[in-house]
């Protein structure tokens, strides 16, 4: 019964029509932000139903996209094309923000990644002190879904960098670059 609650997701038992409507909202807004969230949130919503507690659902959500960002997507992203950028800081090309890769906004082709891992060294090597951060890639699978607000962030070659210029312990100046693309 379990089963079929996962799979059927907010189809499963009887419900307003109005709830209908709120869950399909957050399935296609999920997805829209981050891909992954709205498949996350489908398989939750069935099983949270059963559950007189919504925080036991948002926390069961949490955890199983947590877990899809983690370990399953970056696994499954090369078969698609793609390879995650770093989500660490410190490196010689970084995300701007965690959000970045807390959204699945950090993947692009091999090739993109190469080329934005030699201008982050490059920049490195001319202006010591200074990273070059990331902003959009991608999304981690399908061609067809691009990132808002960014329409043509959907098949892992394009990328936004921005250089970071630092002062021990504090940023100084942050400027975001024109978008890169590669073929």
């Amino acid at each position: 019964m379990t089963l079929i609650r996962i799979f059927l997701g907010p189809f499963a038992g009887k419900a307003h029509v109005g709830w209908f409507a709120l869950h399909l909202l957050m399935i296609v807004g999920l997805t829209a932000l981050t891909q992954l969230g709205g498949i996350a949130y489908w398989l939750v919503v069935g099983v949270a139903r059963s559950y007189k507690r919504p925080l036991v659902g948002w926390l069961v959500f949490a955890i199983l996209y947590a877990a899809i960002t983690v370990a399953i997507a970056p696994r499954l992203a090369p078969t698609f094309g793609r390879i995650a950028l770093p989500c660490f800081t410190g490196l010689a090309l970084q995300p701007a923000s965690p959000l970045f890769c807390a959204l699945n906004r950090h993947y692009v082709r091999p090739a993109a990644a190469a080329v934005a891992d030699d201008v982050a060294r490059a920049v490195a090597r001319e202006y010591p002190g200074s990273r070059v951060a990331y902003l959009d890639g991608s999304f981690p699978f399908l061609d067809w879904l691009p990132i808002l607000p960014h329409l043509t962030h959907d098949d892992g070659r394009k990328l936004d960098l921005a250089r970071i210029r630092f002062n021990p312990g504090r940023i100084l100046r942050q400027r975001r670059s024109s978008r890169i693309r590669w073929a």
